[in-house]
């Protein structure tokens, strides 16, 4: 098993897609859809290795028929899992496959470092490992350059203090990407928000830009005790839905209104049918202020 990890917005499924994509042109590469919001069982599972193989049948007769060797691609490993009673049985499966197929099929998985941290006593992911890749936050220079190419891919130009990017000077250019840089904290996902959040006008395909402010949520060191414990959840689940949410230890009918409370103050998105996940543009802060706070491991 080859696993990625990291915190949230670090580049772990870009990184995923980019080895299955080198290991696609020589083997049979297998992309498990994830049940984000539902959590995991031995039948969704098993469900999901079919459909991503083709295959129909018994899951030991699906996967006796893949062709030596193959890949099953597992994003968001955390959506499987869930804290409470039965949530690790699909953590177990792909635990025993690796065991039992190690030989002749290659797992590439990836999920949060935080999940990592509070399930691998329990099953041992890091032992299966042949490798493990941690990705993290990057530099200055980094974020300019991911930023740019996002921007550029788009075929729109963008305009600071009035005039074209063409005739920008550096020292302003880096007054920008110095504030995307604080902002984020060099995660990926963050600074590329970021940038988005300094956007204040479109004309056309031409984007006027301002510095973004250094704005580091200091509110969220005034949230209660409670509020921190629910926000965990999610972070450590990707995405719960109420139902879900319901058969988590410790989790009752406070912790889920808890939920429905952290969406109208815009720190979680999403719906109670569908679930809900951290905000991504504050979702680097809310993880920082966790793990701060010793609610995230």
């Amino acid at each position: 098993m080859l696993l990625v990890t990291g915190d949230p917005g670090t580049g772990k499924t870009a990184l995923l897609d980019r080895v299955a994509e080198r290991l696609e042109r020589r083997w049979a590469v297998h992309r498990v859809q994830a049940p984000l919001g539902r959590g995991g069982t031995a039948a969704l599972f098993e469900a999901a290795v079919r459909s991503a193989t083709g295959r129909l049948g018994e899951i030991d007769a699906v996967l006796d028929s893949l062709p030596n060797p193959s890949v099953l691609v597992l994003d968001d490993l955390e959506a499987w899992w869930t804290r409470g009673p039965g949530g690790w049985v699909v953590l177990e499966r792909i635990v025993e496959l690796v065991d039992r197929r190690g030989d002749q099929l290659l797992v590439l998985a990836a999920l949060n470092r935080r999940t990592l941290d509070t399930v691998d006593r329990g099953v041992g992911l890091r032992d299966r490992a042949v490798e493990i890749v941690e990705c993290g936050p990057v530099g200055v220079e980094a974020v300019e350059r991911a930023v740019l190419l996002r921007h550029w891919s788009s075929g729109c130009t963008f305009r600071l203090d009035g005039r074209d990017e063409r005739q920008v000077a550096a020292l302003s250019r880096v007054r920008v990407f110095s504030a995307i840089y604080a902002r984020s904290r060099g995660n990926m996902a963050a600074a590329l928000h970021a940038w988005v959040a300094s956007i204040t006008n479109l004309d056309g395909q031409v984007l006027d830009v301002a510095v973004p402010a250094a704005d580091r949520l200091s509110a969220l060191a005034e949230l209660p005790p409670s509020w921190d414990a629910c926000l965990s959840q999610v972070v450590l689940h990707k995405q719960l839905d109420l139902a879900r949410a319901r058969t988590l230890r410790g989790f009752g009918a406070a912790e889920a209104e808890h939920l429905q409370v952290l969406a109208r103050a815009g720190l979680v998105v999403g719906t109670p049918e569908r679930g809900y996940r951290i905000d991504p543009f504050v979702r680097h802060e809310v993880v920082r202020h966790l793990a701060e706070r010793g609610v995230l491991p």
